[in-house]
C-alpha cells in the first residue's frame, strides 16, 4: 500500500539563468532548510497521487530522490502524512 500524501507549500531558493529556473534549496514551513544536491529532471506533469499539476522537478536531497512542484509561481511538495499498516 502507498503512503497517504498531501500537498504542502514550501519556500524555495532558486537560481535564474537565461530564463531557466533551477531550485537550490527548499525551506520547510518550520524553517528547516534542505539543500538540493542535483536536479535530475524537469517537465510539465500531473501527479496521479495528489492531483497536482505544473512543472515537476525531480531532485536529489541528501542522496534521496524527491519531487518538487512549481505551479502559478508557488512551490509545493507531496508531504507524506501517514504510512498504511499491514
Amino acid at each position: 500500500m502507498e503512503a497517504n500524501r498531501k500537498i504542502t507549500e514550501v519556500s524555495v531558493v532558486a537560481r535564474f539563468d537565461l530564463g531557466v529556473i533551477t531550485p537550490v534549496r527548499i525551506i520547510w514551513r518550520d524553517g528547516r532548510r534542505f539543500a538540493i544536491d542535483r536536479v535530475l529532471d524537469v517537465c510539465e506533469a500531473a501527479s496521479t497521487r495528489t492531483a497536482m499539476a505544473g512543472t515537476r522537478y525531480r531532485v536529489l536531497i541528501a542522496g534521496h530522490p524527491h519531487e518538487l512542484w512549481r505551479a502559478t509561481d508557488r512551490w509545493y511538495v507531496e508531504e507524506i502524512t501517514a504510512y498504511p499498516y499491514g
